[in-house]
């Protein structure tokens, strides 16, 4: 059973419409400010944890430290490295990629919402 168990959540602006973004890793764009991480070398900061208003400068929940839910971008094992796709997705980092988090659960497709364990970004062995 897929859970998510908050750590600390914050409240951001968002720098675009993010409202199809919820469960998906987010960056820093400006001062205060969150938009969709969109490569595995960007400072990741958390997953959107809420689905803010279809504008940009809604308030949006970003959870830095937990254990969210992450939208699996294809079939992942549970106990792997991972980090972001293009579209803020969860994918397997390989050697010298960021790793943003954890799996706790396996994934079988793109689209999956696992429980992982946010990491900070350490670089993949």
């Amino acid at each position: 059973m897929s859970q998510q168990i908050p750590g600390h959540v914050e409240t951001f602006v968002t720098g675009a419409d993010l409202s199809t973004y919820k469960n998906r890793f987010m960056k820093v764009s400006a001062d205060n400010t969150v938009a969709l991480a969109t490569a595995n070398t960007e400072a990741i900061i958390g997953v959107l944890y809420d689905i803010p208003y279809a504008a940009a400068g809604a308030q949006a929940a970003v959870m830095l430290s937990g254990t969210p839910q992450i939208m699996a971008g294809g079939a992942i094992a549970a106990g792997v490295r991972c980090t972001t796709t293009a579209a803020g997705k969860l994918v397997a980092a390989t050697a010298g990629q960021n790793v943003h988090a954890i799996t706790i659960q396996a994934a079988t497709a793109d689209g999956d919402l696992i429980q992982c364990k946010l990491q900070n970004g350490y670089v993949s062995v």
